[in-house]
């Protein structure tokens, strides 16, 4: 596996075979941890990006020693880290998720409360409209009593 590096110039004025100046990358592979070569930059063709595939050794001697064991203790330590960082990165995503769905629940019970509220409101109307009708049922009753009662009692008279 390659990573490239960011370098500003290729100070040793290196070309690759393309005749343009080679950029400097750095390889994390496990025989050359951290080793730095030339490469082509590349261009773009009628095709793609073309390169000339150019390569040369940036640092001319192996890592070795302590310090090629550092560097691939280092490069396991930064693998270790962005497993974790992704695992984090997935409980922030699964937070975030939740807290958006107790945010669409606390505005589902907001609307349910306004709509709770808008229902108890006609039924306090219909209450009193029914206790309106009761009212005017009694009185009709009370009348068709009397008026039936005077229409007996002006049948007795006669």
């Amino acid at each position: 596996m390659f990573q490239s590096v960011t370098s500003s110039d290729n100070e040793n004025g290196v070309l690759c075979y393309c005749h343009r100046p080679a950029k400097i990358v750095r390889a994390w592979t496990r025989r050359n941890p951290g080793r730095r070569f030339y490469s082509c930059i590349g261009r773009r063709g009628a095709n793609g990006w073309v390169s000339c595939k150019f390569f040369d050794w940036f640092d001319k001697e192996e890592p070795h020693g302590w310090q090629h064991v550092a560097l691939l203790e280092a490069e396991q330590t930064i693998k270790e880290q962005k497993s974790e960082i992704e695992g984090l990165k997935n409980k922030v995503r699964t937070q975030t998720h939740h807290s958006a769905n107790a945010g669409n629940s606390n505005a589902l019970v907001d609307i349910l409360k306004e709509r709770n509220e808008v229902l108890e409101r006609e039924v306090l109307i219909l209450r009193e409209r029914s206790i309106v009708l009761r009212n005017v049922l009694v009185a009709s009753s009370v009348g068709l009593v009397v008026l039936v009662g005077g229409v007996m009692a002006k049948w007795k008279c006669m």
